[in-house]
């Protein structure tokens, strides 16, 4: 079988079969199954194995790779590539790592499918910079927190951002300009030079409300020239061409919205396009991320948990909601950019060397490291590190080992975004000004079963969110009851009006049990049998937790994320919570 060890067999010495010896190497390898580019370079890792002897002690016998001429032993738990691959390597193969001590050998396999060296894939919406609104950074440990201000020109122009973008894009569009036929591509060439003329000036004098409308002209005759090679109507851009085209247009985005003028255009286009229905929507999506984010110390720092959550709950409330509006998505947004990018920058590593916390590893993944000069050239490090570019400067110029170890400390981002995925989808799709969310969260989330399981393992530290959904429901309507459930497992709960920041839970039926929990932090033990449950209504707030014991002995924690009452602004009357329902009649449960 793949990945398990072949049947230990005896060296041939010449002698009768005998009892082989007590104390016999085991071997085991992962993954059993990897896709690997035929452009990997020699020295990839592609597995992770280790080796065990069957009375405990170590291993001390000799590592065999096979095949000798493709893969090598690394240490003693790593199989890298003794060669580059190339197109003659495609197909299935078997790879593996044989290991022998006592006169005994035991071998470990795993498929490899090498596949042809894909084109690189079309640049991602960029990631903007953050603008109006609380700003956040990754610190030093690693959690998002509350940046300090930002340094401002009198204009309100990001000037340490500009300074450190402005460069790249100049580079990009002079080598753009020096590789683009001006026969072959007259009006693109052109909309190139006016583009790169516009940026060549000093920063000061540099009229951004133009160059935002040039790269507007430039990105839709990029899409022009685009579909007539397509139609095979023009030639293909030369390879550095297209490198050029894809860095600038990433950059250019982050660059423009650097400057104020840049932002205000931005804001004013999105204006036009947001309605208000869309503007509610993302209210309760944005709790949900909200609530989300304070549950979550090992991805955010509690002040900038609490700062997203005033914001949320600010969006569509007061005399000038729109004002409360503009705040909490503004928020939203700026969070938003450091939780994706850092999530981003994650997805890069394979989810096997997050899990082992060895560079390299692959265990469970479905990519090898690609390397990290071949990742610096990716549109996703780009992008990424554009958005984090102060955090990540010192990375880029370290080594490769600390650059991969850099990057997987942020396993934990790319964990909150797969599990809370639904929500920023919906987040970015209903909300102009998060648009540019949705590629990256397609890429993150490109994860075999494998990998899945990986990153909600207790490796990552990750809750136990198995069976965890969510309700979001009119209280008014059906005189507050809703059930969920089904058989002898179903759940009939009541709610009813309290206040903007409460609401009553009412005990629903004859033969149940209602108990309410305050003050507890995610993962805390739950008994039930140990809580005031006597009552037959309890007020609940924002962040408290309730417990229900049905006529049948099961259990169903809530969780409560949100609560609406249109007598106090709201739009409707709503309540929105999360549960889970326990399979088994057992009173203690650890807190969502």
């Amino acid at each position: 079988m793949l990945g398990e060890q072949q049947r230990p067999q005896a060296a041939n010495t010449g002698a009768p079969d005998t009892e082989p010896p007590p104390f016999l190497p085991a071997i085991k390898v992962n993954p059993v199954k990897l896709s690997l580019s035929d452009s990997a370079v020699t020295g990839t890792t592609v597995a992770i194995f280790s080796v065990s002897t069957s009375d405990g002690s170590p291993f001390s016998g000799t590592l065999e790779a096979s095949p000798a001429g493709t893969v090598a032993v690394a240490g003693t738990t790593r199989l890298v590539l003794a060669r580059s691959l190339s197109s003659a390597d495609d197909g299935l193969q078997q790879w593996g790592v044989t290991a022998t001590q006592n006169g005994v050998s035991v071998s470990g396999f795993f498929q490899v499918q090498v596949t042809a060296n894909a084109p690189p894939s079309p640049p991602p919406e960029p990631i903007p910079p953050q603008s109006a609104g609380p700003h956040f950074v990754i610190g030093e440990d690693d959690r998002i927190k509350l940046a300090p201000p930002s340094e401002l020109d009198s204009r309100g122009n990001l000037v340490g951002r500009i300074r450190e973008l402005l460069p790249l894009v100049r580079r990009a569009a002079d080598e753009l300009a020096a590789h683009v036929s001006s026969n072959a591509f007259p009006e693109f060439a052109r909309n190139v030079t006016d583009y790169r003329e516009a940026v060549a000036a000093d920063e000061d004098v540099i009229a951004w409300g133009l160059v935002f409308g040039l790269g507007v002209v430039l990105e839709n005759s990029a899409e022009a020239a685009k579909r007539k090679i397509e139609d095979r109507l023009l030639p293909s851009l030369e390879d550095i061409a297209q490198s050029a085209l894809d860095s600038l247009l990433t950059l250019h985005g982050p660059l423009i919205l650097a400057t104020a003028e840049g932002r205000e255009l931005q804001e004013q286009a999105d204006r036009l396009r947001m309605t208000r229905e869309e503007q509610l929507s993302l209210r309760g999506d944005a709790e949900w991320l909200a609530v989300e984010l304070a549950r979550s110390p090992d991805v955010i720092e509690p002040e900038a948990a609490d700062t997203v959550g005033k914001a949320v709950l600010a969006i569509g409330e007061g005399r000038f909601a729109e004002r409360g509006t503009v705040f909490g998505i503004a928020t939203v947004r700026n969070v938003a950019i450091t939780l994706v990018s850092g999530a981003a920058l994650a997805a890069l590593v394979p989810v096997g060397a997050m899990v082992g916390g060895v560079f390299g590893g692959i265990a469970g993944a479905s990519l090898a490291w690609m390397g990290g000069k071949t990742l610096e050239k990716t549109n996703i490090f780009l992008a990424a590190t554009a958005a984090l570019a102060e955090k990540f400067d010192q990375s880029l110029q370290s080594s490769e080992t600390k650059l991969a170890q850099r990057l997987t400390s942020l396993a934990p981002f790319r964990r909150f975004v797969t599990v809370n995925e639904e929500a920023l989808r919906r987040i970015g799709t209903d909300t102009p000004r998060l648009h540019w969310m949705l590629p990256y969260i397609d890429f993150i989330g490109q994860l075999t079963d494998a990998e899945k399981s990986a990153l909600a393992s207790d490796n990552l530290s990750a809750d136990d969110r198995s069976g965890v959904q969510s309700v979001r429901f009119d209280y008014s309507e059906h005189d507050g009851y809703i059930t969920v459930g089904e058989g002898d497992a179903a759940f009939t709960l009541q709610f009813s009006k309290r206040s903007d920041g409460q609401i009553q839970f009412i005990k629903a039926r004859e033969n149940t049990e209602i108990a309410r929990v305050k003050g507890v932090t995610v993962g805390e033990m739950i008994e039930f049998d140990q809580l005031p449950h006597t009552s037959t209504r309890y007020d609940l707030g924002i962040g408290d937790h309730f417990i229900v014991k049905n006529e049948n002995g099961y259990y169903m924690q809530g969780h409560i994320i949100g609560i609406k009452d249109d007598t106090r602004g709201a739009d409707t009357d709503e309540v929105c919570f999360e549960y889970r329902i326990y399979s088994e009649t057992r009173p203690g449960f650890r807190a969502l």
